[in-house]
């Protein structure tokens, strides 16, 4: 009879069949031992930006930052703008006329606006009836944004019943 040796091998390697660093799924898988994560080689393998790449990414983002700056001006002045128009509108000081006292009572006060944008009207004072109608002539607010060089017409006509117009100053 012949004896047959049989040889049991213990490797500490694992290996991964169809798997090759240089050409995945074709060649023939080697053992390594040294982990994929770490090496003995300082920066070779590791990820991350090179001066270059780090001053392009910063150019074109200042270039982008550029021109999106005016834009940007443009939009908040605007805004701004819209938003002091809207409490013009809404910020009235309306009080009314005690038959008793015959004193003013005040019922709403708005404050002055903010900002440097300038604002001219027909008259110091609006009059309302009890119905909401005006009892003076109608008129035209004009708000402008020099900077800008655009207004809004806010227009109030007898009906009392405001209007939003845009223009440029």
């Amino acid at each position: 009879m012949h004896s047959q040796k049989t040889k049991v091998v213990f490797s500490r390697h694992k290996v991964f069949p169809f798997v090759c660093l240089s050409l995945p799924f074709v060649c023939q898988s080697n053992p390594r031992n040294v982990p994929l994560v770490s090496s003995n080689k300082p920066f070779v393998g590791s990820w991350g930006f090179t001066l270059i790449e780090m001053i392009i990414t910063i150019t074109i983002a200042g270039i982008l930052m550029a021109v999106a700056a005016p834009n940007m001006f443009t939009f908040v002045a605007s805004n701004r703008l819209a938003s002091q128009v809207n409490d013009l509108i809404n910020g009235w000081l309306v009080y009314y006329v005690d038959p008793i006292t015959a004193a003013n009572v005040t019922l709403k006060l708005h404050g002055q606006l903010t900002g440097n944008n300038t604002l001219t009207a027909p008259a110091p004072v609006l009059t309302f009836n009890k119905s909401g109608f005006l009892t003076s002539a109608a008129g035209n607010f004009t708000l402008c944004d020099g900077k800008l060089k655009k207004s809004r017409i806010l227009n109030i006509p007898v009906t009392g019943r405001p209007a939003l117009t845009e223009n440029t100053c």
